[in-house]
């Protein structure tokens, strides 16, 4: 061997000092390493630090509900952080695991909630060149080039997150295209997270057919993983459970303000798919994991302020008195109370006497709306219009029937174009985002059942719903000449608010 060449091994082979060899050890080591989800979090995260604990509890229940079955909700009450933690989902999934998501908010929520948090949180990801699209429900059903674009983006995004997601929840008629439909297609073969306060909204079957969106309707989608056979037979159990703990039969809406933490917690398939925080689990949560105490807003003693009911509504008070003096009271409501109009025998005296509650009860509470508020009341007119509307359009099934209806609707053309304006503006619908052409939403029409013609008198039941639409029309074509000037009790509000020594202490704009 020449001395050159040994000299250049003699070079190759000197002696390292020990930190030079620390140091190529580190550098071999961490060549193989990938960074974990949680070093991401506690070093690159812009949204984790934000978070307080229960929140991130929240985002990674969610991740792992989803991971394991397609979907999950997040139905935390009002002003415990929703949209934070949905910022936390996005920024994970696009940021960390390279996703595309697609988020879909309500219109009015959009600019005032989503886009201002991205801005102010996440602004890499709020614009172009990012894997992360905004748009809004409606779009879902938008024709012309919004079609085409929705397509695209349902062909490319890994996964959906919807805020306010119950409003997803009524199939209508497939060949109609509700959003629900809409929704079925977009959320086919990808991950789903849903936000909402509200899971349930009149019935059980409205969590239903939201989980139906990350099942794609597959009924026997839980088998392997819970025993769940049937998802509809489960819910229809459920129901049933219910409504033998209530001792009858739900009026629909009545459960919207039941409490309904103690069913999503005992029942296995809800307790794995839905997260669901009080207030006051928030507090002990706070405290147990030695994090800063959650605060709300103390409530006040009411304070009483003096206003006159006959000022405010004038000639519509003297209407409803008069309506309440009619032998028959206010409504009939025979879509309620069929069981009035029997041509057989009634054998359940119990269910007639149910029914006839039923409607008692929804007197009450119109009575109860028209002392809260000219608004409210006008709600209330509108959805109860719009169900009786269903509920005779279905039941007419003869010719004579249908066109007494169509008559109906002729004569009152101009109060129902001002209804169907009132709706869209209350679920920020523009005319071009609406695939329904009637103002009656596909979803009543569904609900509607069919009455038995060997059982109820049904021409009578149409005379008298009919009846009850000139009613309801004749309060919404008077309420349409109120004006919120009018309204003392609003005015006497106002006055209470601007001489509260507590909003003056903090300046507070009225």
């Amino acid at each position: 061997m020449s001395d050159e060449l040994l000299k250049v091994i003699e070079r190759q082979t000197r002696n390292y000092l020990p930190f030079e060899v620390y140091a190529k050890s580190l550098q071999a080591y961490f060549n193989n390493y990938e960074e974990t989800a949680g070093d991401w979090e506690r070093n690159q995260s812009r949204m984790y630090p934000v978070l307080d604990q229960y929140q991130r509890d929240g985002y990674g229940a969610m991740l792992k509900i989803g991971g394991k079955f397609g979907g999950a909700f997040l139905c935390d009450g009002v002003g415990l952080g929703k949209t934070f933690v949905g910022l936390m989902l996005i920024e994970r999934l696009v940021k960390f695991e390279r996703k595309k998501v697609l988020l879909v908010v309500p219109k009015s929520g959009r600019e005032p909630v989503w886009e201002s948090s991205l801005r102010h949180y996440l602004p890499e990801l709020f614009g172009d060149f990012s894997n992360l699209v905004v748009v809004n429900h409606t779009d879902l059903q938008r024709g012309g080039e919004w079609a085409e674009r929705m397509e695209r983006l349902t062909a490319q995004a890994d996964v959906v997150i919807v805020d306010e997601a119950h409003h997803f929840r009524n199939p209508g008629v497939k060949n109609r295209r509700s959003r629900y439909w809409q929704m079925q297609d977009l959320a086919k073969g990808k991950q789903l997270f849903m936000l909402t306060a509200t899971p349930i909204n009149n019935r059980l079957i409205d969590l239903q057919h939201l989980i139906e969106h990350f099942t794609n309707r597959q009924a026997d989608y839980f088998k392997d993983t819970l025993g769940i056979h049937s998802l509809p037979g489960h819910f229809r159990k459920l129901e049933k459970d219910l409504m033998k703990r209530l001792g009858a039969d739900l009026v629909q809406g009545e459960l919207a303000g039941l409490e309904t933490t103690d069913l999503l917690s005992h029942d296995p398939l809800l307790r794995e798919l839905v997260i669901q925080r009080s207030r006051g689990y928030v507090k002990q949560s706070q405290i147990t994991a030695g994090a800063r105490e959650a605060l709300f807003p103390e409530r006040e003693a009411p304070k009483v302020a003096d206003y006159s009911i006959k000022k405010t509504y004038g000639k519509l008070l003297t209407m409803l008195e008069k309506a309440f003096n009619k032998k028959t009271p206010l409504f009939t409501l025979p879509m309620y109370y069929p069981l009035a109009y029997p041509k057989v025998p009634i054998e359940d005296g119990f269910e007639a006497n149910r029914q006839k509650q039923v409607v008692g009860l929804i007197r009450i509470l119109f009575l109860k709306r028209f002392e809260s508020s000219a608004s409210a009341f006008e709600s209330s007119c509108q959805k109860l219009l719009l169900k009786v509307m269903a509920f005779v359009q279905v039941n007419s099934t003869t010719k004579h029937e249908a066109a007494n209806f169509e008559r109906w609707r002729i004569r009152h053309a101009d109060m129902l174009g001002h209804v169907d304006t009132r709706q869209k503006e209350i679920f920020n619908i523009e005319d071009d985002d609406e695939a329904e052409e009637d103002v009656i939403p596909e979803e009543l029409l569904a609900a509607v059942e069919l009455l038995d013609r060997n059982l109820y008198e049904v021409p009578q039941i149409l005379s008298d719903s009919l009846q009850d639409l000139d009613q309801l029309a004749e309060f919404l074509n008077e309420l349409r000449q109120f004006k919120p000037a009018h309204d003392d009790k609003l005015r006497a509000l106002i006055d209470l608010l601007k001489t509260d020594p507590v909003l003056k202490k903090h300046k507070v704009m009225i």
